[in-house]
């Protein structure tokens, strides 16, 4: 039961908390950590799930679905470009 719970509270809460760290972090005038918020949220997402036993990809795509509604979506992919276009290299082996 604790994983369906999870679930929910990560895709009704965590666009929530995502919006209030953007707001935070444009507050601080950190708009370059913007990248590196997401990432993290999205690594500590993925160990949650699979602390409470869960695939870590749940938690990734939470995370994701999280990011997808806020304006700085294109920021956010064009900087996670480098690592995404890794993965893609790794599958080419």
């Amino acid at each position: 039961m604790s994983g369906v719970s999870f679930i929910l509270a990560g895709f009704t809460l965590g666009p929530i908390l995502v919006r209030w760290g953007l707001r935070f972090l444009h507050w601080l005038n950190c708009i370059h950590f913007i990248v590196i918020s997401a990432f993290g949220y999205l690594l500590v997402l993925a160990q949650i799930t699979h602390e409470v036993g869960l695939d870590m990809i749940i938690g990734a795509y939470a995370a994701g679905v999280a990011f997808s509604a806020v304006e700085e979506r294109e920021q956010i992919e064009s900087g996670l470009k480098p690592i995404t276009d890794l993965f893609h290299l790794s599958f080419l082996f």
